[in-house]
């Protein structure tokens, strides 16, 4: 059925022939090259299940498709006249890798070009579309306050969840950002996009609904994400943002992860950031679905290492909650598996002196590349076979060595003083109460737990931890303290006292709606020398804190038979304080000399 397409601006729309609802679906394809602007909308959907059980006609010949091909066409088809439309499971030839490739090319102008992205939602099982839609219709007319928001949500009835996996879509979120316009479609029901945008404006906004329906609030996210991209706000002017925040959707190919993105206009200079040789990263990043997975991620994460995008790509690193020992073959700890949900993302949370980064040196002596047979290849080589790189050699400190660490926190764990942070402090800082370092480890417990939010970190922790509206006032913190339910709080509530730290905090509801979500997956640890901090669930008990070669954050390594993997970013408070007192400063050693930072092995 498939011709072979003209040119390298040459697509295939589809026409979809008008038919009454139940007959059969008949369609044919026509090559038409994109630079002439040809009139068609695009069809966005989420491709679930692969089973090719249904079909339909198509220049004559049955096709088999997936039943969300299927279902999208059904509900797109008009009754008395032709539409045309692009759909990528008929108009690119699946079956043809090379084909593929190249058309995935193109997929950003396709969505552009289109006079109109069709989203298609799904069939509306349980009959809940309508007032679905009917409260984005409500709340997405104009800018509204508080107070009318309010009254709002205590006269619709609130129902978003049902179509929650098309949010997740990652297509979506590449697709929603390059329309002109959206049509969004659910079941029989359709409203354009404006409503909902509007409509999520208004909810983000204040926190009314996070304190009338909270556990609606996570199934906001998605679409709150999706909004930023096509708005062009938050993620959408960073790239590396923009590839995290696809982490969060779901992705039938997971090459997309890479490939998929490259349509996108991210505004900042890491997307257009060359290699010694002039090209960007954007330029040599080519889709080849001929690829296996594994090689289509190590292969962005060594051309990513080449341009200096050090940090960018070690704080992408992402494991379960275990980091199994590394054997020869596998798949090295700093490439990251760019399908797994990003949860530890520690950036932007530490101010270190730029002598940390230990400037002054290039790419080349900064980190380098050693192959399977430990020859050592130049960072300069604009071509480096990624299945033959196992190994990274980068510039290393050691600040210190994790020695205790609490159980990993879940998104209501996390809130709860009783539970892990409670028996975090019960364990490994209580026992320090009598030495003199004990106010700085409190000092960074607090902060960590507020996750370096505001500098009134006790007072912070005090409302945060407690989650209870507390009378934000000297005598109730000193009630607190004498008669407080939970150990911990009544710690820090005294030294909230004998530090006269009282300070008033603007909101704390929304400071503890942020310490749940910045709180899930990871652990508290503490090191030898008592510092506090954050770090991802897979970390244990004798892994290194260390800052590597052009990285502002601290990482957590393993040692493994003379070479180390990288576990993930971490947080650690003390970094960013100037002086602590009973404790040295994490940073005094390197920064007199004393500590000389060396060339490691990473795989």
């Amino acid at each position: 059925m498939y011709k072979q397409l003209a040119s390298p601006t040459t697509i295939r729309v589809l026409h979809v022939y008008p038919a009454p609802e139940t007959d059969p679906l008949i369609c044919s394809l026509e090559h038409c090259d994109i630079d002439s602007d040809p009139e068609y909308e695009a069809i966005s959907y989420v491709w679930g299940d692969s089973d090719l059980a249904w079909s339909v006609i198509c220049d004559s010949n049955v096709i088999p498709v997936t039943r969300s091909l299927h279902e999208a066409l059904l509900r797109i088809r008009l009754p008395d006249q032709r539409r045309t439309v692009w759909i990528d499971g008929l108009c690119i030839n699946q079956i043809d890798a090379i084909e593929k490739s190249h058309q995935v090319q193109l997929m950003q102008r396709v969505y552009r070009n289109a006079y109109r992205v069709l989203v298609w939602l799904g069939p509306d099982l349980h009959g809940d579309a309508r007032d679905a839609f009917d409260v984005c219709f409500t709340l997405g007319q104009r800018d509204m306050n508080a107070e009318e928001l309010r009254i709002s949500l205590t006269n619709i009835n609130l129902r978003m969840d049902t179509s929650y996996v098309m949010w997740y879509s990652f297509r979506a979120l590449c697709e929603f950002a390059l329309a002109k316009d959206l049509l969004f479609l659910w079941g029989a029901e359709e409203i354009p996009w404006i409503y909902i945008n509007m409509a999520v404006s208004n909810l983000q906004e204040t926190d009314v609904m996070w304190r009338f329906t909270p556990y609606k609030s996570t199934l906001l996210e998605p679409i709150s994400r999706l909004s930023a991209i096509k708005d062009q706000r938050c993620y959408a002017t960073s790239f590396m943002g923009t590839i995290h925040t696809a982490r969060a959707f779901g992705c039938s190919d997971s090459r997309d992860r890479i490939f998929a993105i490259l349509g996108l206009e991210c505004g900042d200079d890491r997307w257009a950031a060359a290699d010694p040789a002039g090209q960007s990263l954007a330029e040599a990043t080519i889709p080849d679905y001929t690829l296996p997975v594994e090689h289509v991620y190590r292969q962005f994460a060594i051309r990513a290492l080449q341009r200096g995008l050090t940090e960018d790509i070690f704080l992408a690193v992402q494991h379960g909650e275990q980091l199994e020992e590394w054997q020869p073959g596998d798949m090295p700890s700093w490439s990251p598996h760019w399908d797994l949900p990003l949860v530890n993302n520690f950036p932007f949370c530490h101010r270190l002196h730029e002598i940390c980064k230990f400037p002054g040196l290039s790419v080349e002596s900064g980190i380098s590349f050693t192959g399977c047979g430990s020859e050592l290849l130049s960072m300069l080589r604009t071509y480096l076979d990624p299945l033959a790189i196992d190994t990274l050699n980068v510039l290393s400190a050691t600040l210190d060595t994790i020695v205790a660490l609490s159980d990993t926190m879940e998104f209501v764990q996390f809130r709860l003083p009783g539970t892990i942070l409670e028996s975090f402090w019960e364990e490994h800082i209580r026992p320090r109460e009598a030495d003199p370092g004990y106010e700085a480890v409190m000092t960074d417990l607090c902060e960590t737990a507020t996750y370096y939010m505001t500098s009134e970190n006790h007072v912070s922790a005090f409302y945060t931890i407690s989650q209870h509206p507390w009378e934000r006032s000297p005598a109730a913190i000193a009630e607190y303290a004498k008669y407080g339910e939970y150990a911990m709080l009544r710690s820090i509530a005294q030294l909230l006292l004998e530090t006269s730290e009282i300070a008033s905090v603007g909101n704390p509801a929304l400071l503890d709606k942020e310490k749940g979500e910045h709180g899930y997956f990871k652990r508290f640890y503490i090191t030898q020398q008592g510092y506090v901090g954050m770090c991802p669930a897979a970390a244990q008990p004798g892994d290194h804190v260390a800052l590597l070669w052009n990285t502002d954050c601290p990482m957590i390594l393993r040692p493994q038979d003379g070479f180390y993997r990288i576990v993930g970013g971490s947080y650690m408070a003390a970094v960013n304080r100037k002086e602590m007192e009973g404790i040295p400063h994490p940073l005094d050693d390197l920064l007199s000399g004393g500590l000389q930072p060396e060339v490691i092995q990473i795989r």
